[in-house]
């Protein structure tokens, strides 16, 4: 409603009371503040006397009381708000005038929307409204049943508030005015209840039952009862993990409805007729030929029907006719499905099967609108399809799927051209009436030159706005003579072939822009940044944002977010023609030197002990915040630069940027796409006779193929490595081999044979006079030896380790050293030694900013405290530890919380 957002009100009761004028006496205060309590109903002299001389007033009281709304009325100019009624007075205050006023009408209005994130916006303007307790500096109202009656409807608001929060999966955004209330409130059972599910939905569950905690002993020792049923059902829902899993995620992946949108009633009446009546999950199937509208019919549904979608809306352009072939798989479309659903990259399955299985549970019993875009075949949609029923899918074709119709009972929504009154409509709503009126005949031919097709009517109404002095004949004529490109894509008939409009739209642009638009048919990613462009076309970005503006007015590109540009498929395919025809090598060399670049850069940022001499370091680092938001930005797009780079037989970026994306993918854990784009390093390398590279890619898919459980495989690439690095005379990358090959049998719990590999990589390195490698092995071995309960050799070796890590001041080496020691001590029962040794590696993970490893040494300090009976340390160091994992989306948070859970039931 905007109400917070505009001029403030010139009376404000919400908090201190503040008027717009400076008040004569406390009288004018007390006498202002109660008339505000009650807006537009009358109080009664009588009533008023008796608050304002606290039920002792003079004899000429009521002369007084006149005398003060006399002087009220001249300070502050408001005889027409201060009115005399029969027996007393009234505050007649609008939004504009009074701030409670203001914050009801926000309230109501959150309370009537349908969409629980709409509400939480208009409850959360409303919350600015509130400054402190009501009329805080005005004590002789504050037991007044009007001021008890408002405190009622604030603390009905926030509870109100904090349940669409839990709806909308918003819990944090209310949790500051919860504790609020519970603060002014403290026997407000409601209020306790909504705070512990708050805390325990943002993943703060120890927090929340703190809260229950304190309010079952507050209650105990100054009542003598126990909490209601509604704070009680709260704390069994928490501890049942019920309410403290993060909280569901509610996505709005819309893209914006298509401007000027006309014709198609009958398809919008089907499609509420059709989903409204199916009491299973519904499927619908908009089906037609390109560029017939079929997505602009779909978005412009949905966006009308989003109020019947309470869970969310979510969206995949699955490309299945993409002019690049970039077909989306079922599998990568599941994780993106995923991905919007709020599931962390560490916990999305690996399989397919396994991935759907997941996605229908997650969308069981929501009401949810899913639109896919652009689907190829029935094949690529049916993984897709969730199961529950009060879910509804569009999906869009040009292929009309006989068998998703057939064997999963989609309802199908054929689509042709306009009619001719729906194509006259929809050049009419862009041009406007008249235009078209002044030249019917020029009208008429070019609508049926478009075929009535809605893009290419669209591109030609474009080009008529653009140049509202052009006659439309002229336009007619051009696109009558134009028409010769986008073979196929017009069903054989010439007068549908959108390359007609799309080459006179074109050039309608400067030429600096023309070019640029050529240049963004060489990638093959589904988008691009608006940097990336700008190195695309050899241009400084400050010259390329507004080419790319001007291409984005002219419907060329979209812009889907701030600084990130896609085509509609057309348009790609029309821009990869062009670019095909003046040469594409250079502008795609540029691109791939840019991505290098960047990841150079941001890996350097991140990753800086993850080096290699085929790739320099970075000349100008980036900070850290910039580095994640690239990577996390251009994942898709750095995978398929190097699937592209490959294609074209630039084979050092492929190992090059494959190389500098693995660390991220492990951390994200996206072992599949790591394997996969590793197998086109390793391909690559084998193609340009690059040992090095051929090594690292084996290390790395090795690497990759662990995490994956697929230990068999990993060794194979492991060793080919090892090998390839021997034949090297590289001792340090056999040596990183070895320790990797340990990893991997360790994980199987091979401790023998990860010992036995761990040993060769240390006698590797000592022989190479790598101690910075000797230092990293000793501790290894010493590890292992630990796994094996060797607990004496372990400490021996560990410590050889901790003094050459210290010598070298090798810190992080010497972190996870510390750790190994600390479990070595735990395990011989010598509890304070291992207190110690986790406590200096903690001191060193957080000066370092290694929060995982500080996480996981505070998991096992937190299990020395448990075994030697000091529980609340032990608690304190599990505690520390979820809040780091947590922070982190990790799935070792699970660990934490289990411990502390089993400390809570024991408590309890």
């Amino acid at each position: 409603m905007g109400v917070a957002g505009e001029r403030a009100p010139w009376l404000r009761i919400l908090g201190p009371l503040r008027v717009t004028a400076e008040l004569g006496s406390e009288k004018q205060r007390a006498l202002l503040g109660l008339l505000a309590l009650t807006p537009g109903r009358s109080v009664g002299r009588d009533e008023i006397i008796d608050v304002l001389w606290d039920g002792t007033p003079p004899v000429a009281a009521a002369n007084s009381l006149q005398v003060h709304v006399s002087r009220l009325r001249r300070t502050l100019a408001v005889g027409g708000v201060l009115v005399s009624v029969p027996g007393g007075y009234r505050l007649d205050a609008g939004e504009s005038d009074l701030d409670l006023v203001a914050w009801r009408s926000l309230i109501a209005a959150a309370g009537a929307e349908d969409e629980p994130d709409q509400a939480c916006e208009t409850y959360a303007e409303a919350a600015v409204l509130w400054r402190g307790a009501l009329l805080a500096d005005v004590p002789a109202l504050h037991a007044l049943p009007g001021a008890a009656a408002i405190r009622h409807e604030h603390a009905a608001s926030v509870t109100a508030w904090a349940d669409a929060a839990a709806r909308a999966g918003r819990h944090g955004e209310v949790i500051p005015a919860l504790r609020e209330l519970v603060a002014a409130e403290p026997w407000d059972g409601p209020a306790h209840a909504r705070l512990m599910i708050a805390l325990a939905g943002t993943g703060r569950r120890p927090a929340a039952l703190e809260v229950y905690a304190r309010l079952r002993e507050r209650l105990a020792d100054e009542l003598g009862t126990d909490p209601d049923d509604e704070v009680t059902a709260a704390y069994e829902r928490i501890l049942r993990h019920e309410s403290a899993r993060p909280p569901a995620t509610v996505p709005r992946q819309l893209p914006a409805a298509r401007p000027h949108f006309a014709g198609r009633r009958r398809e919008l009446t089907l499609l509420d007729d059709v989903t409204t009546a199916s009491g299973t999950a519904c499927t619908v199937l908009i089906s037609g030929s390109a560029g017939v509208g079929k997505t602009t019919l779909a978005l412009t549904w949905a966006h009308r029907a989003t109020g019947r979608f309470p869970d969310g809306q979510l969206y995949l352009n699955l490309r299945g006719f993409d002019p690049a072939g970039v077909l989306v798989k079922p599998e990568v479309a599941l994780r993106d499905l995923l991905d919007a659903l709020g599931v962390p990259g560490t916990r999305i399955p690996a399989g397919s099967d396994a991935r759907a299985a997941l996605y229908r549970s997650l969308t069981a019993g929501r009401r949810m609108l899913l639109v896919l875009d652009n689907a190829r075949s029935a094949e690529q949609v049916r993984p897709l399809l969730p199961g529950a029923a009060g879910c509804v899918t569009v999906v869009t074709s040009r292929d009309r799927m006989p068998g998703l119709v057939a064997a999963d009972g989609a309802v199908p929504v054929p689509l042709d051209v306009l009619d001719r009154p729906e194509a006259y409509e929809l050049l009419a709503a862009r041009l406007g009436p008249a235009r078209l009126r002044a030249e019917p005949e020029a009208v008429a031919v070019t609508v049926e030159l478009c075929a009535r097709l809605p893009l290419a009517l669209a591109v030609v109404a474009t080009r008529a706005a653009l140049h509202p002095g052009f006659r439309l004949a002229a336009l007619a004529t051009q696109l009558e003579e134009a028409g010769r490109r986008l073979d196929g894509l017009g069903d054989g008939d010439p007068a549908t072939d959108p390359r007609a409009v799309f080459s006179w739209s074109c050039r309608a642009l400067s030429p600096p822009a023309a070019r640029l638009f050529r240049l963004l048919g060489v990638p093959t990613a589904a988008d691009i940044s608006g940097t990336a462009a700008a190195a695309l076309a050899g241009l400084p970005e400050r010259t390329a944002t507004p080419l790319l503006a001007e291409l984005d007015r002219a419907h060329l590109i979209t812009e889907t977010i701030p600084g990130r540009y896609t085509f509609h498929d057309l348009l790609r395919a029309y821009a990869q023609e062009l670019a095909r025809e003046t040469g594409n090598g250079p502008a795609l060399t540029r691109l791939l030197d840019h991505y290098l670049q960047t990841a150079q850069q941001a890996a350097g940022s991140l990753y800086p002990y993850r080096k290699w001499t085929e790739i320099p370091a970075a000349a100008e680092p980036i900070s850290q915040d910039r580095a994640l938001h690239f990577y996390a930005t251009e994942q898709a797009v750095l995978i398929a630069a190097i699937t592209q780079a490959h294609e074209e037989s630039l084979y050092p970026y492929v190992w090059q940027l494959a190389f500098l994306v693995t660390e991220y993918l492990d951390r994200a854990g996206s072992w599949t796409d790591l394997a996969a784009v590793q197998e086109l390093a390793l391909d690559a390398a084998r193609r340009a006779g690059n040992l090095p590279a051929e090594a690292q890619a084996h290390y790395d898919l090795g690497f990759a193929y662990t995490h994956l459980d697929r230990h068999d495989r990993a060794r194979t690439h492991l060793r080919a490595a090892r090998d390839a690095c021997e034949s090297l005379g590289d001792r340090t990358g056999q040596a990183r081999a070895h320790l990797e090959i340990a990893r991997a049998e360790a994980r199987e719990s091979r401790h023998h044979a990860a010992l036995d590999h761990a040993r060769r990589a240390l006698t590797l390195l000592e022989t190479e006079g790598n101690r910075t490698g000797q230092a990293r092995a000793l501790n290894a071995v010493g590890w292992y030896h630990a796994l094996l309960g060797e607990h004496h050799r372990a400490l021996d070796l560990c410590r050889q380790a901790i003094t050459l890590h210290q010598s070298l001041g090798n810190e992080r080496g010497e972190a996870g050293t510390w750790q190994s020691l600390g479990y070595a001590n735990h395990h011989l029962g010598r509890h304070d030694e291992a207190v110690a040794c986790y406590h200096q590696a903690i001191d060193l993970c957080r000066s370092l900013g290694d929060r995982y490893n500080e996480a996981d040494t505070l998991l096992h300090l937190g299990d020395t405290h448990q075994s030697r009976a000091d529980h609340r340390s032990a608690t304190k160091a599990w505690r520390q530890a979820l809040e780091i994992l947590t922070d982190l989306d990790h799935p070792d948070a699970a660990q934490a919380r289990t411990r502390l859970s089993i400390t809570t039931l024991r408590a309890v």
